[in-house]
Formats: structure tokens, sequence, C-alpha cells
């Protein structure tokens, strides 16, 4: 039976729970077919006994079948929490690698913009002082 996204949801609530409910669904089950079996007035006591004997074989097999079931559907769910974990992992570790990133673009363009005013202020000086010490053209006498 394939692991369905309800079948691994009710497999984890039944693993959280502790134990498998569809062995008590069984117990219940060879309880009531056994009790049925000793209460049918039409069987000698010896039918009684193999019949009760044959369905307990049965309800046996059927046991050890959704037991076995049971173990690779945990098996499944176990190979998927860890597929989960994994993708969560490296989805952090990229997470971390963006915020990285984008500090140092942060801090890039803060220094971007602190170069940016010093190149202004430079400039600045340098056209006070080309203004100052520098004659103009139209032959006037610097200030």
């Amino acid at each position: 039976m394939p692991v369905t996204r309800y079948r691994k949801r009710s497999l984890l609530r039944r693993i959280l729970k502790g134990g498998d409910s569809d062995e008590k669904i069984v117990k219940r089950q060879a309880k009531r077919d056994i009790d049925r079996i000793k209460a049918d007035p039409n069987l000698s006591a010896d039918a009684k006994l193999a019949a009760t004997a044959a369905r307990s074989e049965e309800l046996g097999a059927l046991l050890q079948k959704m037991r076995a079931e049971n173990e690779k559907d945990k098996a499944d769910l176990a190979a998927t929490l860890e597929a989960y974990k994994s993708k969560n992992r490296e989805i952090l570790a990229a997470y971390q690698t963006i915020l990285d990133g984008q500090n140092q673009l942060n801090e890039y363009i803060q220094l971007k913009k602190f170069d940016e005013v010093i190149v202004e202020k430079l400039l600045g000086q340098s056209m006070l002082i080309k203004q100052r010490f520098l004659p103009v053209r139209s032959g006037s006498e610097p200030r």
C-alpha cells in the first residue's frame, strides 16, 4: 500500500500516541469472532475449538501482516522526516547566506555613500581653492 499524505499523518498520530491502534482493532475483532464462535449452539465442542483455532490463525497472520506494513510505513515516515530535516537545514543555510549577503550589501552601500560624501566635500574644497587662488580668465584678481 503506498504511503499517502493522509496515511503518513495517521501513522504519525499513532506513533506519537505510543501504540499501533491496528493491533487493538485486530484483537477486538478476534475477541468478537471467538465469542461468536463459542456462542454458536449449532457447533460441537470440537468444531468450536477448531473454528476458534482457525480464526486465531487467520487473525494472527493478519496481525503479522499489519505489523510488517506498520514497520515499513514507520521506516518510510522516518526517511521522509529525515529528508524534511535535511531540506530544512539547506533552507536555513541558504537564508543565512542571504542575510550575510544583505549585511555585506548594506555595509557596501554605507561605505559607498560615505565615499561619495567625502568626494563631494573634496570637490567642493577644490572648487573653493580654484576660485580663491586661480585668476579668473576675465582678468580680475582673486579674492
